[in-house]
């Protein structure tokens, strides 16, 4: 694992070659039927997931990647989770595993997550579960009265989890939409005085169930870009991984706001490249947005993501993605498009000369102050 820094850094440089992030759709199935989701037609329908088995097989040929993402669907529906994760630690394919949930079924979930940070020891995961308003407009938009409250118990779960667990780290995202934008300061500030979190926000994409929904006033979005951008920098002083990160995060989402007011792309996209998506089925593709990019299927492989990845269908949507011609406002791509594009190289050496300043001074200034104690 020690060799792994050194071969994400190589791909600042070199862009081809295996995923180095990938987002898995471990299941279709969902206790919620929530009216923002793109996915709601694939979790009404019965897919044919992969196995136990198959994801043993898929996971033993994944190339090193720098995160991987489980979600679904609800990913705490698998019943082999905790396996599934034991697999990739085991077998070094990541340290940082990222989970999504809608914190609906709070005691799977909060067992679930206490063994596998009990038997995974070393690796880290980062837990994300969704609030999307307060209690009465979470509970329509999700379509299941209770869904707030259980959401609420499952984060206070994790939070007295995290004192017994430095490998976890606990976020909260929002998905902004027409129903909740009026309240969407509101419920930010509400849920960091309830439970000390500062949310992320992700812009409702692809096809939703209720497309209304997708009528998102532009200056309320840029404000609260803004009021993430504030909480994100005043994070950075926190580690040099919380400065990477919050720098990703803002450069992302400016980037996210300004696709949206354009209806154009203003960067280069590494979807196909850098960032894969597979689907429960098998199916994998780029990125969960572009239609027609399935670059093959698992089964048809062996398993094997890399000779999917080398494929002449997938070397043609790479090329499409190449043109810009295809524009989306999906966050998750954010990290390979700008911790990996040159272009913003600039602001990342930026933030990390400003935390180094900061934590010499800062460090200087206490160790000054013990001295004077002492004497």
């Amino acid at each position: 694992m020690n060799k792994l820094p050194h071969i994400f850094l190589k791909r600042i440089f070199k862009k081809t070659g295996p995923p180095i992030h990938l987002i898995w759709f471990i299941t279709a199935k969902c206790d919620l039927r929530c009216s923002h989701c793109f996915y709601y037609r694939q979790v009404s329908t019965k897919a044919e997931e992969l196995s136990y088995a198959e994801i043993n097989k898929t996971i033993s040929k994944l190339p090193p990647l720098l995160s991987l993402s489980l979600t679904g669907g609800e990913p705490f529906l698998r019943s082999d989770l905790l396996g599934i994760t034991q697999l990739l630690f085991e077998k070094k394919i990541t340290k940082n595993i990222v989970l999504f949930s809608n914190g609906f079924n709070t005691e799977n979930i909060l067992a679930t997550t206490e063994k596998i940070l009990s038997n995974c020891p070393n690796g880290n995961i980062f837990l994300g579960i969704s609030i999307d308003g307060f209690e009465e407009i979470h509970d329509r938009y999700r379509n299941k009265k209770g869904s707030y409250q259980r959401a609420i118990d499952t984060l206070k779960g994790l939070k007295n989890l995290k004192n017994n667990f430095s490998n976890l780290n606990i976020g909260i995202g929002i998905t902004l939409h027409q129903g909740n934008q009026a309240i969407i300061k509101e419920l930010r500030d509400d849920i960091y005085v309830k439970l000390g979190i500062k949310p992320g926000i992700t812009l409702i994409r692809g096809e939703p169930k209720s497309p209304e929904l997708k009528n998102v006033d532009a200056e309320i979005y840029k404000k609260t870009i803004s009021s993430l951008e504030n909480d994100r920098r005043a994070s950075q002083h926190i580690s040099l991984l919380q400065t990477i990160i919050a720098t990703r995060e803002v450069l992302g989402q400016k980037l996210a706001y300004k696709t949206f007011v354009r209806q154009s792309r203003s960067y280069y996209c590494y979807a196909g490249s850098l960032m894969g998506v597979i689907y429960e089925n098998g199916d994998v593709h780029p990125c969960e947005i572009l239609k027609d990019s399935c670059f093959g299927n698992l089964r048809d492989y062996n398993y094997d993501i890399t000779k999917i990845w080398k494929s002449k269908k997938a070397n043609q949507i790479r090329k499409l993605i190449g043109t810009g011609n295809c524009f989306c406002t999906y966050e998750c791509q954010y990290t390979c498009n700008t911790l990996y594009n040159i272009r913003f190289l600039p602001y990342f050496i930026r933030d990390i000369l400003k935390y180094f300043i900061n934590f010499w001074i800062v460090d200087r200034i206490k160790t000054k102050i013990i001295r004077r104690k002492n004497e």
